[in-house]
């Protein structure tokens, strides 16, 4: 028997990025009602990934707010490069759309890139 899958995902460093339990505790968080991560290329350290969390949060809580308490609920190495939050999660053919958010965020990168 073989098991296959999408092989595992890591920040620089060796440390694994586990989505499902970086969500899990994403959403467990006071303030926080939908949130979910795209993992991008790390733009210094080839076959690494970055995670960006992008938020809805349910008013009970500033994104500021719910940024501190994610550093006591995430690993240092989970904690997103970016908190982005977000009114509605966007959807392309009815998956979350992490690929045109990634290809989003590496475009800014690349342009933030040219600027400097």
């Amino acid at each position: 028997m073989h098991i296959l899958g999408r092989g595992e995902i890591k920040a620089y460093g060796d440390k694994p990025l586990h989505v499902m339990r970086m969500e899990t505790k994403t959403v467990r968080t006071p303030g926080v009602k939908d949130g979910f991560f795209c993992l991008v290329p790390d733009q210094e350290h080839e076959g690494y990934y970055r995670p960006y969390l992008f938020v809805i949060l349910d008013g009970t809580k500033t994104l500021e707010e719910v940024a501190e308490l994610l550093k006591d609920t995430l690993e240092e190495h989970e904690y997103p490069v970016e908190i982005r939050e977000i009114t509605e999660r966007p959807y392309f053919h009815f998956k979350t759309d992490r690929k045109g958010l990634t290809a989003q965020i590496l475009e800014e990168l690349e342009q933030a890139k040219e600027e400097k």
